[in-house]
Protein backbone atom coordinates (compact mmCIF):
# COMPACT_ATOMS: atom_id res chain seq x y z
CA UNK A 1 0.00 0.00 0.00
CA UNK A 2 3.14 1.90 -0.29
CA UNK A 3 1.77 4.12 -2.86
CA UNK A 4 -1.27 5.04 -1.06
CA UNK A 5 -1.81 9.15 -0.64
CA UNK A 6 -3.43 10.60 1.92
CA UNK A 7 -7.41 10.39 1.89
CA UNK A 8 -8.83 14.23 1.90
CA UNK A 9 -12.29 14.86 2.32
CA UNK A 10 -12.75 18.15 0.34
CA UNK A 11 -16.62 18.58 1.87
CA UNK A 12 -18.51 20.78 -0.43
CA UNK A 13 -22.42 21.50 -0.67
CA UNK A 14 -22.25 20.60 -4.60
CA UNK A 15 -24.67 21.06 -7.30
CA UNK A 16 -25.97 24.04 -9.32
CA UNK A 17 -29.24 24.40 -8.26
CA UNK A 18 -31.31 27.64 -7.35
CA UNK A 19 -31.32 28.78 -3.69
CA UNK A 20 -34.26 28.50 -1.46
CA UNK A 21 -35.04 31.57 0.13
CA UNK A 22 -35.78 32.14 3.88
CA UNK A 23 -39.08 33.49 3.36
CA UNK A 24 -40.21 30.21 1.49
CA UNK A 25 -39.68 27.99 4.70
CA UNK A 26 -42.05 27.23 7.01
CA UNK A 27 -41.11 29.10 9.86
CA UNK A 28 -41.93 32.49 9.12
CA UNK A 29 -41.97 33.74 12.40
CA UNK A 30 -40.42 37.39 13.62
CA UNK A 31 -37.42 35.36 15.38
CA UNK A 32 -33.59 36.24 13.67
CA UNK A 33 -31.63 33.05 12.07
CA UNK A 34 -28.40 32.17 13.76
CA UNK A 35 -25.59 30.96 11.06
CA UNK A 36 -22.68 29.04 12.37
CA UNK A 37 -19.53 27.67 10.56
CA UNK A 38 -17.98 24.30 11.32
CA UNK A 39 -14.56 25.33 12.00
CA UNK A 40 -13.12 21.40 12.80
CA UNK A 41 -14.77 18.51 10.65
CA UNK A 42 -13.40 14.71 11.89
CA UNK A 43 -14.55 11.25 11.40
CA UNK A 44 -16.30 9.17 14.27
CA UNK A 45 -13.92 6.44 15.23
CA UNK A 46 -15.06 3.38 16.78
CA UNK A 47 -13.61 2.00 20.34
CA UNK A 48 -12.38 -1.54 21.14
CA UNK A 49 -15.25 -2.34 22.84
CA UNK A 50 -18.03 -0.92 20.49
CA UNK A 51 -18.84 2.47 20.76
CA UNK A 52 -19.40 4.78 18.36
CA UNK A 53 -20.84 7.98 17.37
CA UNK A 54 -23.42 8.33 14.57
CA UNK A 55 -27.05 7.20 14.16
CA UNK A 56 -29.04 4.42 13.21
CA UNK A 57 -29.49 4.63 9.54
CA UNK A 58 -31.18 1.64 8.13
CA UNK A 59 -33.69 0.98 11.41
CA UNK A 60 -31.92 -2.42 11.97
CA UNK A 61 -29.75 -3.88 14.54
CA UNK A 62 -27.26 -6.04 13.35
CA UNK A 63 -24.81 -8.21 15.08
CA UNK A 64 -21.31 -9.00 13.42
CA UNK A 65 -21.80 -12.39 11.08
CA UNK A 66 -25.88 -10.85 10.61
CA UNK A 67 -26.52 -11.72 6.44
CA UNK A 68 -29.23 -9.37 6.52
CA UNK A 69 -26.61 -6.66 7.97
CA UNK A 70 -23.96 -7.73 5.60
CA UNK A 71 -22.23 -9.31 8.03
CA UNK A 72 -21.20 -6.10 9.34
CA UNK A 73 -22.15 -5.69 13.18
CA UNK A 74 -23.66 -2.27 14.65
CA UNK A 75 -22.41 0.19 17.60
CA UNK A 76 -23.34 1.44 20.81
CA UNK A 77 -23.76 4.98 21.34
CA UNK A 78 -22.73 6.52 24.58
CA UNK A 79 -26.31 7.16 25.56
CA UNK A 80 -26.82 3.45 25.05
CA UNK A 81 -28.88 3.66 21.65
CA UNK A 82 -28.20 0.50 19.84
CA UNK A 83 -27.83 0.14 16.09
CA UNK A 84 -25.66 2.61 15.16
CA UNK A 85 -23.69 2.23 11.80
CA UNK A 86 -20.84 3.31 11.06
CA UNK A 87 -18.81 0.84 8.67
CA UNK A 88 -16.30 3.37 7.74
CA UNK A 89 -14.96 3.45 11.12
CA UNK A 90 -13.68 0.06 10.16
CA UNK A 91 -11.99 0.93 7.52
CA UNK A 92 -9.72 3.99 9.14
CA UNK A 93 -7.36 1.84 11.30
CA UNK A 94 -5.74 0.63 8.24
CA UNK A 95 -6.04 3.76 6.40
CA UNK A 96 -3.90 5.78 9.53
CA UNK A 97 -1.36 3.25 8.88
CA UNK A 98 -0.85 4.67 5.59
CA UNK A 99 0.18 8.29 4.41
CA UNK A 100 -3.72 8.90 4.58
CA UNK A 101 -3.25 9.62 8.22
CA UNK A 102 -2.70 13.12 7.38
CA UNK A 103 -6.49 13.60 5.85
CA UNK A 104 -7.71 15.28 9.08
CA UNK A 105 -4.75 17.83 9.27
CA UNK A 106 -5.35 18.21 5.53
CA UNK A 107 -9.08 19.11 6.24
CA UNK A 108 -8.42 21.31 9.06
CA UNK A 109 -5.63 23.22 7.18
CA UNK A 110 -8.47 23.61 4.34
CA UNK A 111 -10.84 24.97 6.81
CA UNK A 112 -8.69 27.73 8.06
CA UNK A 113 -7.36 28.50 4.39
CA UNK A 114 -10.99 28.92 3.60
CA UNK A 115 -11.67 26.71 1.30
CA UNK A 116 -13.66 24.33 3.24
CA UNK A 117 -16.10 26.70 4.70
CA UNK A 118 -19.88 24.88 5.66
CA UNK A 119 -22.62 26.66 7.76
CA UNK A 120 -25.78 25.31 9.99
CA UNK A 121 -28.28 28.18 9.84
CA UNK A 122 -31.13 27.72 12.10
CA UNK A 123 -33.91 29.84 10.75
CA UNK A 124 -36.77 31.64 13.27
CA UNK A 125 -34.20 30.96 16.34
CA UNK A 126 -35.93 31.96 19.40
CA UNK A 127 -33.65 30.18 22.19
CA UNK A 128 -31.17 27.74 21.16
CA UNK A 129 -31.69 25.64 24.47
CA UNK A 130 -35.29 25.08 24.27
CA UNK A 131 -37.48 26.08 20.33
CA UNK A 132 -40.52 24.41 19.04
CA UNK A 133 -39.99 25.50 15.50
CA UNK A 134 -36.85 26.01 13.85
CA UNK A 135 -35.95 25.32 9.97
CA UNK A 136 -32.43 24.03 9.36
CA UNK A 137 -29.86 24.75 6.70
CA UNK A 138 -26.37 23.33 5.57
CA UNK A 139 -24.52 25.35 2.74
CA UNK A 140 -20.87 26.26 1.54
CA UNK A 141 -19.54 29.76 2.14
CA UNK A 142 -16.64 31.56 1.20
CA UNK A 143 -14.48 34.03 2.78
CA UNK A 144 -11.08 34.21 4.37
CA UNK A 145 -11.25 33.05 8.13
CA UNK A 146 -9.32 34.72 10.90
CA UNK A 147 -7.71 32.09 12.78
CA UNK A 148 -6.98 32.07 16.22
CA UNK A 149 -3.84 30.93 18.88
CA UNK A 150 -5.85 27.65 19.00
CA UNK A 151 -5.70 27.18 14.96
CA UNK A 152 -9.37 27.11 15.01
CA UNK A 153 -11.64 30.20 13.22
CA UNK A 154 -12.62 32.57 15.67
CA UNK A 155 -16.15 32.95 16.05
CA UNK A 156 -18.17 35.49 14.88
CA UNK A 157 -17.11 36.45 11.44
CA UNK A 158 -18.95 37.18 8.09
CA UNK A 159 -18.80 34.80 5.38
CA UNK A 160 -20.53 35.84 1.85
CA UNK A 161 -23.27 33.36 0.76
CA UNK A 162 -21.82 30.34 -1.84
CA UNK A 163 -24.91 30.79 -4.69
CA UNK A 164 -23.38 28.52 -6.30
CA UNK A 165 -23.65 25.45 -4.43
CA UNK A 166 -26.86 23.41 -3.40
CA UNK A 167 -27.91 24.48 0.10
CA UNK A 168 -30.01 21.04 1.68
CA UNK A 169 -32.67 21.95 4.69
CA UNK A 170 -35.30 20.24 6.90
CA UNK A 171 -38.01 22.10 7.67
CA UNK A 172 -40.07 21.82 11.03
CA UNK A 173 -37.54 20.56 12.85
CA UNK A 174 -37.66 21.79 17.17
CA UNK A 175 -34.89 21.99 19.76
CA UNK A 176 -34.96 20.35 22.73
CA UNK A 177 -32.77 20.75 25.30
CA UNK A 178 -30.18 21.98 23.16
CA UNK A 179 -30.10 19.36 20.89
CA UNK A 180 -32.15 19.43 17.17
CA UNK A 181 -31.82 16.18 14.83
CA UNK A 182 -32.99 15.99 11.47
CA UNK A 183 -32.97 14.11 8.35
CA UNK A 184 -31.82 15.63 4.79
CA UNK A 185 -32.17 14.25 1.67
CA UNK A 186 -28.24 14.39 0.58
CA UNK A 187 -24.88 15.71 0.97
CA UNK A 188 -22.43 16.39 -1.86
CA UNK A 189 -18.98 14.67 -0.95
CA UNK A 190 -15.98 15.77 -3.34
CA UNK A 191 -13.30 13.12 -2.52
CA UNK A 192 -9.98 13.58 -3.30
CA UNK A 193 -8.30 10.03 -2.48
CA UNK A 194 -5.81 7.71 -4.12
CA UNK A 195 -4.85 10.69 -6.17
CA UNK A 196 -8.29 10.79 -7.93
CA UNK A 197 -10.85 13.67 -8.10
CA UNK A 198 -14.10 11.92 -6.89
CA UNK A 199 -17.64 13.54 -6.47
CA UNK A 200 -19.90 11.36 -4.49
CA UNK A 201 -22.78 11.52 -2.19
CA UNK A 202 -23.77 10.90 1.09
CA UNK A 203 -27.27 9.52 1.24
CA UNK A 204 -30.41 9.54 3.28
CA UNK A 205 -28.43 11.87 5.76
CA UNK A 206 -28.79 12.91 9.45
CA UNK A 207 -27.73 15.62 11.30
CA UNK A 208 -27.55 16.24 15.25
CA UNK A 209 -26.77 19.74 16.96
CA UNK A 210 -25.89 20.21 21.02
CA UNK A 211 -25.72 23.55 21.98
CA UNK A 212 -23.01 24.27 24.34
CA UNK A 213 -24.29 27.19 26.51
CA UNK A 214 -21.30 28.16 28.43
CA UNK A 215 -19.04 27.92 25.52
CA UNK A 216 -21.75 29.34 23.02
CA UNK A 217 -20.28 26.51 20.42
CA UNK A 218 -22.32 23.82 18.62
CA UNK A 219 -21.13 20.09 18.69
CA UNK A 220 -22.77 18.08 15.48
CA UNK A 221 -22.66 14.59 13.91
CA UNK A 222 -23.50 14.19 10.44
CA UNK A 223 -23.91 10.89 9.19
CA UNK A 224 -25.38 8.69 5.66
CA UNK A 225 -24.25 6.14 3.10
CA UNK A 226 -21.85 6.05 0.52
CA UNK A 227 -22.03 4.16 -2.61
CA UNK A 228 -18.78 1.73 -2.29
CA UNK A 229 -19.09 0.66 -6.32
CA UNK A 230 -18.89 4.63 -7.49
CA UNK A 231 -15.87 5.70 -5.44
CA UNK A 232 -14.09 2.14 -6.27
CA UNK A 233 -15.05 3.13 -10.07
CA UNK A 234 -13.65 6.75 -10.31
CA UNK A 235 -10.61 5.40 -8.03
CA UNK A 236 -9.86 2.68 -10.82
CA UNK A 237 -10.00 5.27 -13.67
CA UNK A 238 -6.78 6.79 -12.53
CA UNK A 239 -3.71 6.03 -12.52
CA UNK A 240 -3.79 4.06 -9.18
CA UNK A 241 -1.44 1.17 -8.00
CA UNK A 242 -4.17 -1.68 -9.17
CA UNK A 243 -3.22 -3.64 -6.00
CA UNK A 244 -4.05 -0.20 -3.96
CA UNK A 245 -7.34 -0.63 -5.94
CA UNK A 246 -7.59 -3.84 -4.64
CA UNK A 247 -7.24 -3.52 -1.39
CA UNK A 248 -9.89 -0.89 -1.20
CA UNK A 249 -12.13 -2.86 -2.87
CA UNK A 250 -11.70 -5.66 -0.25
CA UNK A 251 -12.00 -3.34 2.68
CA UNK A 252 -15.19 -1.65 1.10
CA UNK A 253 -16.49 -5.57 0.38
CA UNK A 254 -15.91 -6.29 4.08
CA UNK A 255 -17.45 -3.23 5.57
CA UNK A 256 -20.36 -1.93 3.44
CA UNK A 257 -22.86 -2.44 6.06
CA UNK A 258 -26.07 -0.27 4.13
CA UNK A 259 -28.91 -0.50 1.52
CA UNK A 260 -28.50 -4.89 0.59
CA UNK A 261 -29.02 -5.80 -2.93
CA UNK A 262 -28.37 -9.53 -1.95
CA UNK A 263 -28.21 -11.84 1.28
CA UNK A 264 -25.11 -10.37 2.52
CA UNK A 265 -23.74 -8.03 0.40
CA UNK A 266 -24.29 -3.93 0.70
CA UNK A 267 -24.05 -1.47 -2.14
CA UNK A 268 -23.28 1.61 0.55
CA UNK A 269 -21.30 2.34 3.51
CA UNK A 270 -22.31 4.46 6.23
CA UNK A 271 -19.58 7.42 7.69
CA UNK A 272 -19.76 9.35 10.37
CA UNK A 273 -18.43 12.88 10.64
CA UNK A 274 -17.79 14.99 13.83
CA UNK A 275 -17.92 18.69 13.89
CA UNK A 276 -17.86 21.75 15.83
CA UNK A 277 -19.80 24.77 15.29
CA UNK A 278 -18.95 28.46 15.89
CA UNK A 279 -21.52 31.47 15.50
CA UNK A 280 -20.94 33.64 11.98
CA UNK A 281 -22.62 35.51 9.68
CA UNK A 282 -23.62 36.58 6.44
CA UNK A 283 -23.14 39.68 4.62
CA UNK A 284 -26.30 38.76 2.46
CA UNK A 285 -28.53 37.51 4.66
CA UNK A 286 -31.37 40.16 3.78
CA UNK A 287 -31.28 38.51 0.17
CA UNK A 288 -32.11 35.39 1.60
CA UNK A 289 -35.64 36.34 3.07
Amino acid sequence: MRDMLPLMLLLACGGQVEPTSVADLDCDGDSDSQVMVMRTITFARASADGLSDGFDLDGRVSVEGDPNGCFVGDYVNVEGDEGIDNGFAQILPVLELTEAAAIEPLLQSSINAGDLLLTVQLVDLDDPMDDACVDVRVSAALGNPVVGSDDRIIAGQTYEWDRTADSQQALDASIVDGRVDVELPQFALAVSILDADIKLHLTDVRLRLDYDESTGTWHGVLAGGLFSDALLAVVASETVDPGVVGTLENLLRLTSDLAPITEGQCERISVTLNFEAVSAFYYDLDALE
